[in-house]
């Protein structure tokens, strides 16, 4: 049977391995044989194109996480500068700087001068204490307490 789907007539094969008819069927397979090769090829440079936009998708990806930005150091600092201020006023023995309790179920660092507002402030030791939760939080940090024990403090 002819191999050109359009021919598909009965045929006596005069050479070994002939599939077609004629020569119109051989031009005719000849050219849906390039047709799909062709296909296939543009498939598989797809395919190789999408692992590589992948690969450098990834690529990118590691080197955004191993480049943190300032932000991200920043707060670490803080983290680590707020935790040195909050141990040190706890193993000297003090209390809240606003209401003086010694007491509490959390401990704050709190700041006198908030980050927001005086960010040049943000990692002075003389703007960081230690205050108990309710203070820090509840009360906004209550700031005219922690003013004047700021005052009998440092003078």
């Amino acid at each position: 049977k002819c191999a050109n789907k359009e021919c598909r007539q009965w045929f006596h094969p005069i050479r070994e391995g002939q599939i077609v008819c004629s020569y119109q069927c051989a031009s005719a397979v000849g050219k849906e044989q390039t047709r799909k090769a062709r296909e296939a090829a543009q498939r598989k440079a797809q395919s190789l194109q999408r692992a590589a936009e992948k690969k450098e998708r990834a690529a990118w990806r590691q080197r955004k996480a191993a480049v943190k930005p300032l932000k991200h150091w920043i707060d670490l600092t803080q983290r680590a500068v707020n935790d040195i201020c909050r141990e040190t006023e706890l193993a000297e023995g003090l209390g809240c700087i606003s209401c003086g309790t010694k007491t509490a179920f959390a401990w704050h660092a709190g700041h006198y001068r908030s980050t927001a507002a005086a960010g040049h402030l943000r990692f002075t030791r003389f703007n960081i204490h230690l205050q108990c939760d309710v203070c820090n939080v509840y009360k906004s940090g209550n700031i005219e307490a922690y003013r004047t024990a700021l005052v009998e403090r440092y003078g």
